[in-house]
């Protein structure tokens, strides 16, 4: 009795595979998918996380903007 209704539920999850294969295969394909991507992402952290990118500023670096000093008339109040 065991050994048919295992034979039972090979059979219908045979038959559920060939029914939804292309489904299954595009499941394993977004993993594979993610996968190359978190690859590349951390070969490109390698990479550039050395070296700076020439023509892009850093964030860590402060701008180098110059304060324009402007003289302001200082206003005398009545007292």
């Amino acid at each position: 009795m065991l050994s048919n209704n295992f034979n039972v539920y090979l059979q219908s999850l045979f038959s559920y595979i060939v029914d939804n294969y292309k489904q299954i295969i595009l499941l394993l394909l977004v993993f594979i998918i993610v996968f190359i991507v978190e690859y590349i992402t951390n070969i490109n952290a390698i990479i550039y996380g050395v070296t700076q990118v020439p023509g892009v500023s850093s964030a860590s670096s402060p701008p180098e903007h110059k304060k324009s000093h402007i003289n302001r008339k200082k206003r005398r109040t009545k007292k």
